[in-house]
């Protein structure tokens, strides 16, 4: 199929709905599917079988209006058999021009909202061929809330590029380093990484990633912590390497987290660093939550702990560290389960499933872009 990602993400920020959408766009590509990838970004270009088509747009009242325009344009230039999109308002501009779509979600709208009167809306609309859900847990909900056959919804968590086999660690020398990777918003992690340096004095915890407001307050809070390093932003291209270099990789969610966006996402989740930490090859320590165990088994492919017991998470590291086989034999299952089932490109395959081109779609375009 000819696909159109229309996207609204900025390609040239940090935030991770880039890293995703470009990911996804290059899976869809490597699957044979010739893609175009809108949204913002510095320049024209190619990448990885792509075909961009970006915005560089600097006045954030206008964005939407922007976006809107473009996507049009798109489908009427390059006449896509399907456009792929995770923003409501980008489907609905391509069903107003006929085109099938496949939307996708990583949350839902409050119930009252405008947001979810939209949603409704292109809900309803048989040309939304397919609806992807990050979740089982966004799944039931959506069908719940919504009422939305089953047939339509694919529940896709995210993924990782695999990547070459990482190295062991090897043995240990001094302290054991444990990993985080992310943002540093509330419910994310670095509250329990803060708690838990003075209880495990004997680790080392490496912290990357954060924006600049946010590192500045955390190092200020953890001034006095000699084994806590916050390094503050790394480039995404450098992440696997700084993973390599640990020993132990941490997820420490709250029963509450938050998102760029704002809200309680803790039931829909599923964090593109999980899917990272198990190409790593590393053991997981992450927090024991329903929509976790949806990808991560206890004792098998990672030590899932209670989200806010300190007590809990520092006996977790104590059990790593003294025992070498089990965190070598928790990161091949983890390399092992992402390799199946949870790479870029088996995620492409899961949500173009049975989806084929409808080339009557085409006929519904406008000649010229308006």
């Amino acid at each position: 199929m000819n696909i159109l990602y229309a996207s609204n993400s900025d390609f040239a920020s940090r935030q991770a709905n880039a890293i995703q959408v470009m990911n996804m766009s290059r899976a869809f590509a490597r699957q044979g599917h010739p893609v175009v990838l809108s949204g913002f970004g510095p320049a024209l270009a190619s990448d990885g079988g792509l075909t961009l088509q970006l915005l560089r747009w600097p006045w954030q009242r206008l964005r939407l209006r922007m976006l809107l325009w473009h996507t049009r344009r798109q489908v009427v230039r390059h006449r896509p058999d399907l456009v792929f999109t995770r923003h409501a308002l980008l489907a609905r501009q391509a069903r107003s021009l006929g085109v099938p779509v496949a939307l996708e979600l990583h949350s839902l709208p409050r119930p009252d909202s405008t947001a979810s009167g939209v949603l409704r809306s292109l809900l309803n609309d048989p040309g939304i061929r397919r609806v992807v859900t990050i979740s089982r847990g966004l799944a039931d909900d959506l069908k719940a809330q919504y009422a939305v056959e089953a047939a339509r919804v694919v529940v896709a968590h995210d993924g990782a590029e695999a990547g070459p086999k990482p190295r062991a660690a090897g043995a240990q020398a001094g302290a054991l380093r444990a990993g985080y990777f992310g943002h540093l918003y509330p419910g994310k992690g670095m509250e329990m990484i803060a708690a838990l340096a003075p209880a495990v004095p004997e680790t080392r915890f490496e912290v990357y990633g954060g924006t600049e407001d946010d590192i500045a307050r955390w190092r200020s809070q953890t001034a006095g912590l000699p084994n806590l390093t916050l390094h503050g932003h790394i480039p995404h291209a450098e992440v696997a390497a700084r993973q390599a270099e640990c020993d132990i990789l941490l997820a420490p969610y709250a029963q509450q987290v938050s998102h760029s966006g704002g809200g309680d996402i803790s039931r829909w989740m599923s964090p593109l660093k999980l899917f990272e930490y198990m190409a790593a090859g590393r053991p997981v320590v992450t927090s024991d939550m329903a929509v976790l165990r949806e990808i991560l088994t206890h004792g098998e492919t990672a030590i899932l702990c209670p989200p806010d017991d300190v007590g809990a998470w520092a006996a977790g590291l104590r059990r790593l560290a003294g025992d070498a086989p089990l965190r070598e034999r928790l990161g091949a299952a983890g390399r092992d389960l992402l390799e199946r089932e949870y790479t870029w490109d088996r995620r492409a395959e899961r949500v173009l499933e049975g989806l084929g081109p409808d080339r009557s779609a085409a006929t519904a375009c406008r000649d010229s872009a308006p």
